[in-house]
């Protein structure tokens, strides 16, 4: 069985192939057939339910029809990882699709892929992170202050993983999109592990990564009482050393940044972090609508009045 289940997930990158295998309810016969199965042949079967879902999204709904939901809530409960794994990636690929969220979204199953994330398996947590964050990308509402917490705690689990780039990726862009939403920046700012230990990280370390980055520091920068913890962990003084490696929307987040911060009776310590080596730099590229902000910036801060305060 686990050969033929093979077979058919292999051919199914042909449209021919993907027809007949809707018109002969394969799907349903595998889905039924996981249970009577040893576990070598589950795991055979599971993967070409994998390759079926991710090869084209017209399996979806047939799918979740023959109750393959309920394949998947049974393997993340197994105290196998490749098992969990697999049913991971498999929700993972079903969140992508908005209309798939009204079956993904069921409590248990939401509590049964937070308790997988946090296995300390790197590739487990990645595909839980991929699953929450791809299902806030599609369902856009307001988050409970506990879902947040745990995110955010999924979220620095992530980015312990620096060796796996897409895992400390997954891990800003879920904090990212949370931090769009005003509403709750408060709960993430809690978090203080996570800013602490993006800080000490090198901008060898966080170049990579510095898209995300700097724009959930921009997110966080719009709330004033951010501000001090942003200027403690010293990121200015990081984003210095990245400002040459990034695009021009990573500098315009940047400014963003800066603006924000002066307004904000902090200027001393900015300077202190080289603040007006980003404002050089910024003023050296070729942004026309970038140097009236500079100037407004510098007229805002009076410059002049603090260039005692530039480390010579």
């Amino acid at each position: 069985m686990g050969f033929i289940a093979k077979a058919i997930s292999g051919l199914s990158i042909l449209s021919k192939v993907r027809q007949q295998i809707i018109d002969h309810k394969l799907i349903y016969h595998l889905i039924n057939a996981i249970y009577v199965v040893d576990a070598d042949v589950q795991q055979q079967i599971l993967v070409s339910l994998l390759t079926l879902l991710a090869n084209s999204d017209d399996f979806h709904e047939i799918f979740l029809h023959e109750r393959g939901l309920a394949v998947l809530e049974h393997f993340v409960k197994k105290n196998d990882h490749f098992f969990i794994y697999v049913a991971c990636k498999m929700l993972a690929i079903l969140s992508r699709s908005k209309d798939n969220l009204i079956y993904l979204l069921k409590e248990e199953l939401v509590e049964s892929i937070f308790q997988c994330g946090f296995s300390k398996n790197y590739m487990i947590l990645k595909e839980s992170l991929r699953f929450f964050t791809q299902c806030m990308i599609n369902k856009k509402c307001q988050l409970e202050n506990d879902f947040i917490s745990r995110i955010c705690k999924l979220a620095y689990e992530g980015l312990q993983f620096m060796q796996d780039s897409e895992t400390v990726d997954l891990s800003l862009l879920s904090l990212s999109i949370m931090s769009q939403n005003d509403a709750n920046i408060p709960e993430i700012a809690k978090h203080i592990e996570i800013f602490k230990y993006l800080a000490e990280k090198t901008p060898v370390e966080l170049n990579k990564h510095a898209e995300m980055l700097i724009m959930l520091i921009m997110n966080l920068s719009m709330s004033a009482d951010n501000h001090h913890m942003l200027v403690k962990f010293k990121f200015i003084n990081l984003f210095n050393d990245m400002i040459e490696s990034v695009d021009e929307i990573c500098h315009s987040h940047i400014l963003t940044i800066l603006i924000q911060i002066f307004k904000n009776e902090f200027t001393e310590e900015i300077f202190g972090q080289q603040a007006h080596k980003i404002i050089i730099k910024l003023l050296e590229k070729d942004y026309p609508h970038f140097k009236s902000d500079i100037i407004k910036l510098i007229n805002v801060i009076n410059f002049w009045e603090y260039l005692f305060l530039i480390p010579s």
